[in-house]
């Protein structure tokens, strides 16, 4: 965790000024959601959530298979541009329907994260930056 820091706080390559700031600020702007990411996976739960029942029911039986093996992959499903998974559920439900629709905005949306986040590091503390320093 801390040759993280040390690493982004020395490379700045996001042009922060991380070296003009206490280590306070470092922690609080490491800390804040300002980073714009495009979501590259989602959860079965949130496909599920976008799924309308009463359109999956309407699927033939083989569509409502190839629905359940996609939601049986669990977390961290690949929703890429050119990925399987993403281009077999959006296949499932034709256009114009509600489903479709829920889906192409899941798979095409983004998240606003912190720094740290997007580093892979939990909240990060003064304390931390200050032993990235030393």
């Amino acid at each position: 965790m801390i040759g993280k820091i040390k690493s982004e706080i020395t490379v700045d390559s996001l042009g922060r000024g991380y070296g003009a700031m206490s280590d306070r600020a470092v922690a609080d702007d490491l800390n804040t959601s300002y980073r714009n990411v495009v979501l590259t996976s989602v959860t079965a739960a949130q496909i599920f959530e976008a799924i309308v029942p009463s359109e999956f029911v309407s699927l033939t039986a083989a569509q409502q298979v190839r629905v359940d093996r996609i939601l049986s992959l669990g977390d961290g499903i690949d929703a890429t541009a050119g990925s399987q998974a993403r281009a077999e559920i959006l296949d499932m439900f034709v256009g114009g329907t509600t489903t479709r629709t829920n889906l192409a905005t899941l798979v095409d949306s983004s998240q606003t994260q912190t720094r740290a986040a997007e580093l892979g590091l939990p909240f990060t503390r003064a304390g931390h930056v200050e032993l990235a320093r030393s």
